[in-house]
């Protein structure tokens, strides 16, 4: 027992020193920090920063390979994951990847807003507005209160049609 809290305690302070060098702009040793902490309640939340933190690096290959062995090793919690490589190809302008990898996970699971809303956003960095507006409006069938997803489609049809009055309209029928 007293093993199992020396290492809580530890994992604990690995992880906020990572969290305290991420903060301070020292993402190596951050890095370190956050790959010391074990499994346990930090371990996700601390791999996961460590990824982040190596693509901020430039190295993309790496950070991405780190999160597809945390969707193998937690599959609870794919989604999320997911979501996470998606923003780390969408920061590195690869669009394609990023609607290719939010494709694959929404095939199996077609309602989950989360993923959906997601790939409005690439769609809509990809410039393809029909796209975009299916997952939103998808999204909006799912939860008719998603704000995100409500303003989001408040701003393309603004912003990159000429529809908006006709969908305020429908809105208020």
């Amino acid at each position: 027992s007293d093993v199992c809290s020396s290492d809580l305690y530890m994992d604990a302070a690995n992880f906020h020193l990572g969290q305290i060098a991420s903060m301070q702009q020292q993402q190596l040793i951050a890095v370190e920090y956050f790959d010391k902490v074990g499994i346990g309640p930090y371990y996700l939340d601390s791999q996961v920063n460590s990824a982040v933190l190596i693509n901020q690096q430039g190295n993309l290959p790496e950070a991405l390979a780190r999160i597809h062995a945390l969707i193998l090793g937690f599959p609870q919690h794919k989604n999320q994951l997911t979501i996470t490589s998606v923003y780390m190809l969408v920061e590195a302008q690869q669009y394609d990847d990023a609607l290719q990898l939010l494709n694959k996970a929404i095939n199996g699971q077609p309602e989950e807003i989360d993923l959906l809303y997601a790939r409005s956003l690439v769609a809509a960095k990809l410039n393809d507005i029909a796209s975009t507006e299916r997952d939103l409006l998808a999204v909006i069938d799912i939860d008719p209160d998603h704000y995100d997803a409500l303003n989001a489609l408040g701003f393309t049809l603004a912003d990159k049609t000429e529809r908006l009055d006709e969908e305020i309209g429908r809105a208020h029928v």
